[in-house]
């Protein structure tokens, strides 16, 4: 299932949503193996103020349990739809898949999260307050981290997103696979392509639980350096001095962090260089799988 754009569609409609009474959410939750944060993630959402019309769940072959806890849960909750996906797809093609049902579904927004994201239950009526006064919009909840500083970053934590919107604009690339799907689509696609307004409603609330440890795997250093390779060069346009030194710094950073802070420095200098050499030549894809540390 790649992206699902209905032609019939245009640019403009996407400032047209409608303001019916009631307009209609789909949820949807990306997850791999971290049931007790979905569990908690599940609960937030059902006990909104202003609950969703139903809970998607993009499952990304979760091998802890989830599978289980899903398909008993979906039983006696006839909101909840499941998508368990035949292999990891990475939050990239996690949210892809489930935003491209939600369209064909007919829902009037779609609200995204990853399944560490734990909204009060006023968020949801706050976000689409807020959406309702800039027709065409995105709003972003106030993140709140676990050390309890706010973050302003806009990623998959509690984002609304108007249905037409994301018709015009298509979804997510899934060859991103892990990393920076979020800036490309979030932070670039829809207001700098697609001209969408952004808005943070500091009054609706979302926790986000995700820890850093110190120790990074191997994979992560190769996706961080062939998606951030590739955004700078192939998906910003203009400011081409700004991006160069932007990517200078990150490659000289990330290098130094794997010197002087990592463990096994040998096959995460292998996997950065893989990565930085990938994202010159433009090759994306879930080239390497988790799975392999």
């Amino acid at each position: 299932m790649g992206q699902t754009v209905n032609t019939s569609v245009t640019c403009q409609d996407a400032n047209r949503v409608a303001h019916s009474k009631g307009p209609r959410v789909g949820a949807a939750v990306v997850t791999f193996n971290r049931l007790s944060a979905l569990q908690r993630c599940f609960a937030s959402i059902w006990e909104q103020s202003y609950p969703p019309s139903t809970v998607l769940v993009v499952d990304n072959h979760s091998s802890d349990g989830t599978s289980e806890y899903l398909a008993a849960t979906a039983v006696t909750s006839p909101s909840l739809t499941v998508l368990r996906m035949s292999e990891n797809l990475g939050p990239a093609g996690g949210f892809a898949k489930g935003m491209t049902w939600a369209v064909q579904k007919g829902y009037d927004y779609l609200w995204l999260m990853d399944d560490d994201c734990f909204p009060d239950n006023s968020c949801l009526d706050i976000l689409l307050r807020s959406i309702n006064r800039m027709d065409g919009a995105i709003v972003f909840p106030q993140t709140i981290e676990k050390t309890g500083r706010p973050s302003d970053y806009p990623g998959w934590w509690g984002v609304l997103i108007p249905c037409q919107l994301a018709e015009c604009a298509g979804v997510p690339k899934e060859e991103l696979f892990w990393w920076i799907e979020d800036t490309e689509y979030l932070q670039w696609r829809l207001p700098i392509i697609y001209g969408a307004q952004t808005i943070y409603a500091r009054e609706a609330i979302t926790q986000h639980t995700a820890t850093r440890p110190r120790h990074k795997p191997a994979w992560k250093y190769y996706y961080e350096s062939r998606n951030t390779v590739y955004y700078r060069l192939y998906v910003q346009q203009k400011r081409y001095a700004r991006r160069c030194r932007r990517l200078i710094k990150f490659v000289g950073k990330t290098w130094l962090r794997i010197i002087f802070v990592e463990d096994e420095k040998l096959k995460k200098s292998r996997y950065f260089l893989k990565g930085t050499w990938h994202g010159l030549k433009g090759r994306l894809g879930k080239t390497i799988d988790p799975a392999s540390g």
